[in-house]
């Protein structure tokens, strides 16, 4: 039981990085492509041809193993979702629910039903937590196996800051690095050095590398790095499984990184289907407090 409340400390995180990547297409392994080069317009155009469209959506067994390198620990979710309105998952141990979060488009949501406790907000949260500018927007191209761009600035759908290139018989979509971040001198100068601070944050973007398979423009691994801050985040997809046509993953393995701090993640998805899902509504006892995040 300890384990599981030292997990619920970090599930509100962990929702975020389940929801946000594991519905991500992927494929089988296959031997070399006789792969032709091919713009970034081009390869965000056949991404976005083989997206899933949907108005109702559900996955209903997904199970996780999660560990650092001080705790270890695994439970079993489920997830629904009715397209541009709502993301529902419930976390369960033993068969009892542990926890819940919505998503809607302007608010984060969140229950920790061992502790009696709550939190809601909106995706600031998210963005803080992880340093990721991220929206309802982009959870909901993901689920529908659609291309998303991390952004801190207007116009993150814009990939003309992308490259595109060929590696290993697969398309290697990349933001492109900007310069190197103004040196920070010494001295009792806080307000330039505030400003130079400020100045990298917004020049100096996560760098994203998409790996796409050439045949059916299946999404294979999503890497993040964040340099500034020595952070990593990285996603490989396997085991597919067919739905409506499209391929989604059943098996996704989850690494995170930051400075000492080492996150694993394996996610085993089930029980796809696009039938008309449940109201999916968020109560809230009275008797719950609510979390404050500074």
């Amino acid at each position: 039981m300890r384990k599981i409340f030292i997990f619920l400390r970090v599930l509100p995180g962990l929702i975020f990085l389940c929801i946000f990547f594991f519905a991500c297409k992927t494929a089988r392994v296959v031997s070399e492509f006789n792969v032709k080069p091919m713009s970034t317009d081009r390869i965000i155009k056949k991404i976005e041809e083989n997206s899933f469209d949907y108005k109702s959506f559900s996955i209903k067994r997904i199970g996780c193993q999660y560990e650092n390198s001080e705790n270890s620990a695994s439970f079993r979710a489920n997830l629904k979702t009715q397209k541009d309105e709502s993301v529902l998952v419930t976390f369960s141990k033993m068969n009892i629910a542990v926890g819940r979060v919505l998503l809607t488009p302007d608010s984060v949501k969140y229950i920790n039903f061992l502790d009696k406790k709550y939190f809601l907000g909106d995706y600031g949260f998210l963005r803080n937590l992880f340093n990721i500018d991220i929206n309802f927007e982009d959870i909901q191209a993901i689920l529908s196996n659609n291309v998303f761009s991390f952004k801190d600035i207007p116009g993150k759908k814009d990939f003309r800051n992308y490259t595109s290139t060929i590696d290993s018989g697969r398309y290697v979509l990349q933001s492109i690095k900007n310069r190197k971040p103004n040196r920070i001198e010494s001295g009792n100068n806080p307000i330039r050095n505030n400003r130079v601070l400020k100045r990298n944050s917004e020049e100096t973007p996560i760098l994203q590398t998409i790996i796409v398979r050439p045949d059916n423009f299946n999404i294979e691994k999503i890497r993040i790095e964040d340099k500034t801050n020595n952070q990593h985040l990285e996603f490989d997809f396997g085991d597919y499984t067919g739905l409506e046509g499209k391929d989604y993953p059943s098996l996704i393995d989850m690494n995170f990184n930051s400075g000492p701090k080492i996150i694993h993640m394996k996610l085993r998805l089930g029980g796809f289907s696009t039938e008309a899902v449940d109201s999916l509504s968020f109560n809230i006892p009275s008797k719950y407090d609510r979390i404050v995040v500074n």
